[in-house]
């Protein structure tokens, strides 16, 4: 399992790391977490790691800090699953890129994924999400109990994520093919040393 993100706060929060953290906290007392991989860095990576260490996650959660674009494109290859449970992905080239790799990306309905999910033929793949409130402070997370699910059916029913994803591939392709992807962008960005 794959999590990419900036580890910065409060600038990347809405990457929900912090989430992706409760759900491997959740995995792992269920005793179906095998390894996460957190890519990324910032100064919120040392609270991350605290979090990690206080939750006895640290023999199944990875932080890899900031990678190569083709470590990352090895990455997505090698990864079964792409956690994207932000909050406010744009258009997410990342999540295309893992299914072009043959990742399966589970991704929060909020924003523009629920649009490119649908795209792809992978909303059965959308966590839900929900407004909570936390003192004054509001925002709207997916849920854990969903998103759970979504990889309890994914490890019973590999034949049908093999099947969507084999139709997912093929729509990315078409859809996305004939543009340089996000490694390719993010590549050129980091030879220039516009990226870290």
């Amino acid at each position: 399992m794959l999590h990419i993100s900036r580890l910065t706060l409060p600038f990347a929060a809405h990457k929900n790391f912090f989430w992706t953290l409760e759900f491997a906290r959740h995995l792992n007392q269920l005793g179906h977490l095998d390894q996460m991989t957190i890519v990324g860095d910032g100064g919120g990576k040392d609270m991350a790691e605290q979090f990690a260490e206080q939750n006895d996650l640290l023999s199944r959660v990875r932080f890899a800090g900031a990678v190569e674009p083709t470590d990352l494109s090895a990455m997505l290859g090698r990864a079964q699953v792409l956690l994207v449970p932000s909050m406010m992905e744009a258009g997410s080239t990342t999540t295309v890129d893992a299914v072009m790799a043959g990742c399966l990306p589970i991704g929060a309905a909020a924003a523009a994924l629920p649009e490119l999910f649908e795209a792809l033929g992978l909303s059965q793949f959308l966590i839900e999400t929900s407004e909570r409130t936390r003192g004054r402070i509001r925002s709207i997370e997916p849920s854990l109990e969903h998103a759970l699910e979504i990889v309890t059916t994914v490890a019973q029913e590999p034949a049908a994520v093999d099947a969507a994803m084999t139709n997912a591939q093929r729509v990315a392709r078409k859809r996305f093919g004939l543009h340089a992807t996000t490694t390719e962008l993010l590549e050129k960005l980091w030879q220039k040393n516009l990226i870290r």
